[in-house]
């Protein structure tokens, strides 16, 4: 019985200091690895009589965050993809041909983006709280395509010389929305979850995260 009393007295005086403690500590920022899934989708042109439309790979990245006000704060990010394939099949009209002939390809495509945004989260640094942001991603996209062409175009069925291959690195802006959550394990170390959107003329892509980060 004593040692209940004991131990009462002693949580009413530790609890409140553990309380101040987190009261008091206001992170200015924090920073996050970050490991998730990506999907790419690619509008389909009018020329292609086949397309695949999405490619899906992994990506990696680390993000930093600095607080302007307890709810207010501004985030930028580096994050890389895996190389994803998409195929396709051109149509190509052939003079004096009496059907158009088909140009395949193999498209490996990989991102590597820069991105700074605005984040506001509903509740302060401790235990759970959700975000939502929207900024601007600058993606670098790496794109090595293996090219079949149709090189005998007297024969009724052509045949496929060895495939000639083009690379290009593409830059595109694109705006971003995102939202998620930010869970705490300790004082300063969170897990973080969320999901990103990008959106530009030539492709969407869709981000969903996990990551490991603290405050400092």
């Amino acid at each position: 019985m004593l040692s209940c009393r004991i131990g009462l007295l002693f949580a009413l005086a530790f609890v409140p200091a553990v309380v101040e403690a987190q009261t008091e500590f206001e992170p200015a920022w924090d920073i996050a690895g970050t490991a998730g899934l990506f999907a790419g989708h690619t509008p389909v042109a009018d020329d292609y009589g086949y397309h695949d439309d999405w490619f899906h790979v992994a990506q990696g990245g680390i993000v930093a965050g600095r607080h302007l006000t307890r709810h207010l704060k501004i985030e930028f990010e580096a994050t890389g993809t895996t190389r994803g394939t998409q195929y396709k099949q051109r149509l190509l009209e052939v003079p004096g041909a009496l059907y158009p002939s088909v140009v395949t390809s193999e498209e490996a495509t990989s991102v590597r983006s820069m991105a700074g945004a605005v984040t506001w989260q509903f509740r302060d640094n401790e235990w759970v709280h959700p975000f939502v942001q929207a900024g601007v991603s600058v993606d670098f996209d790496r794109v090595i395509a293996r090219i079949w062409d149709p090189v005998d175009h007297s024969n009724p069925v052509f045949r496929r010389a060895r495939p000639r291959v083009e690379e290009v690195t593409h830059r595109r802006p694109r705006a971003l929305l995102g939202g998620g959550a930010k869970v705490y394990v300790s004082e300063r170390a969170f897990v973080r979850t969320d999901g990103r959107f990008t959106v530009g003329r030539d492709r969407q892509d869709i981000v969903f995260r996990v990551g490991f980060g603290v405050d400092f």
